[in-house]
């Protein structure tokens, strides 16, 4: 879309596909016990604007936290690389420490940190990544809010189209704006479009409950990228490989 980057999130062996329809984020490397930086793959030779990508699964932040910082740093010298988009798990102190040793050290690079939206209070120069696929509260309600927070130029959309699925009534409350009522019983294959989550969605019963799928599709992507743009984010991260099917609409 007209004045929105996209990168395409992708492993190292479809990197090369993937850059050929934008500015790519590459799934390189992970942190792993010990904060040991570990490659994932052989990175292919690209040009191009591209991030790397480093998966942080259960990381706890406690270890030396200076020499994975630094390793970082000189894998993004190295292979040419613009920015790092940090996958940490929920914040706590340790993580906090390590995010905020991260943005520190790679704004003077002119690297940019992306961490994931519970590291919003890290300073610096850091972007924070947006599940626009929340159903918690309604999207643009959301994004106002996030962007009167923070700032719309530090906020970037994590854009995803798998479907997530609900019990109803959920253990989590959706909030009372979902059209109502839910159509309770209907077949799966009849498709509702929910206006407050900028999503698809339909319902079917699943023994005494009802169950609520609510999925993104090309175009509720791209109302989700028109309302983000009007609010001033111009920033998102699309998966490449389970994507492929919608990328040439969106660019």
């Amino acid at each position: 879309m007209k004045d929105f980057k996209i990168y395409l999130s992708a492993p190292p062996e479809l990197a090369s596909e993937a850059i050929n329809y934008g500015p790519v984020s590459i799934m390189a490397c992970e942190v792993t016990r010990g904060l040991k930086l570990t490659r994932l793959g052989p990175l292919p030779a690209l040009r191009g604007e591209r991030l790397v990508e480093i998966a942080c699964h259960g990381l706890t932040g406690f270890g030396p936290q200076e020499a994975l910082v630094e390793n970082i740093l000189r894998f993004c010298l190295i292979y040419g690389f613009s920015g790092v988009v940090l996958d940490l798990p929920r914040p706590t102190p340790a993580l906090l420490s390590l995010s905020e040793l991260m943005a520190d050290r790679l704004a003077p690079r002119g690297l940019t940190l992306y961490l994931p939206e519970g590291y919003g209070g890290v300073p610096g120069k850091r972007g924070l990544l947006i599940n626009a696929q929340s159903y918690s509260s309604p999207f643009s309600d959301r994004l106002r809010l996030l962007a009167g927070k923070y700032g719309p130029e530090k906020i970037a959309l994590r854009l995803d189209t798998r479907p997530a699925d609900f019990l109803l009534p959920a253990r989590r409350s959706l909030p009372s704006r979902l059209p109502s009522p839910v159509p309770g019983g209907v077949a799966p294959d009849r498709v509702f479009y929910s206006q407050c989550f900028e999503a698809n969605y339909t319902s079917f019963r699943d023994r005494d409950r009802v169950r609520l799928v609510m999925w993104d599709d090309a175009n509720s992507v791209r109302r989700k990228l028109e309302i983000a743009g009007n609010i001033g984010i111009h920033t998102a991260f699309l998966d490449f490989a389970e994507n492929r099917a919608i990328i040439r609409s969106l660019i």
